[in-house]
């Protein structure tokens, strides 16, 4: 019986300390190098993203880098084929899933994906605890074109509900991130 066996990649954080392949195809006949490597950004939409980059065997220049998207925290590994992969964690991810994450890595994590995981992990725990309720709008259908003054009176009070549920929302939204910022002092990796 075959056994799946992976080798985790760690430490390849820049085309410069990156996790290079030779003898990579490049279209039907020819050959050439490839890097990989996971590209780290600490901004509100940032995070880590996968990168490679080949180079083009006709000219022997770098061609423009491959990205994936962004996820909090990423780590590379081979495959049993020695393909390059990554695993990794995002908003959505189980505790399970988070806690074998930490288990399997937690030694070999830059400080930049020991923080996301600290935050991952205060975000689940306190996620655990919300709710969310989709309510109707007391004020029914409402035509938006209508100029009869009972329409326009229902239109009025349906942004007046609309702006009321914007501010409460942003109201919980701040209660979330202050129990998050809460959590993650507590986190312990």
């Amino acid at each position: 019986m075959e056994t799946n066996t992976i080798k985790y990649l760690y430490q390849h954080v820049s085309p410069e300390t990156a996790y290079v392949v030779e003898d990579y195809p490049w279209g039907f006949r020819l050959r050439t190098t490839i890097r990989y490597w996971i590209e780290s950004k600490d901004a509100k939409n940032g995070g880590q993203r996968f990168a490679s980059q080949t180079i083009n065997p006709k000219t022997g220049q770098w061609c423009k880098p491959k990205y994936s998207t962004y996820s909090p925290i990423m780590v590379m590994y081979l495959d049993e084929k020695e393909h390059v992969h990554v695993t990794s964690l995002n908003t959505y991810s189980k505790t399970e899933t988070i806690n074998k994450f930490k288990e399997d890595h937690l030694s070999n994590l830059t400080d930049f994906q020991k923080k996301a995981l600290k935050e991952l992990i205060a975000f689940d725990k306190v996620m655990q605890h919300v709710t969310f309720e989709i309510k109707p709008s007391p004020v029914g259908p409402v035509s938006l074109f209508s100029k009869d003054p009972a329409e326009i009176a229902k239109r009025e009070q349906l942004l007046k509900e609309q702006e009321e549920r914007e501010a409460e929302k942003a109201a919980t939204f701040k209660k979330i991130n202050r129990a998050i910022s809460f959590e993650m002092s507590r986190v312990q990796l």
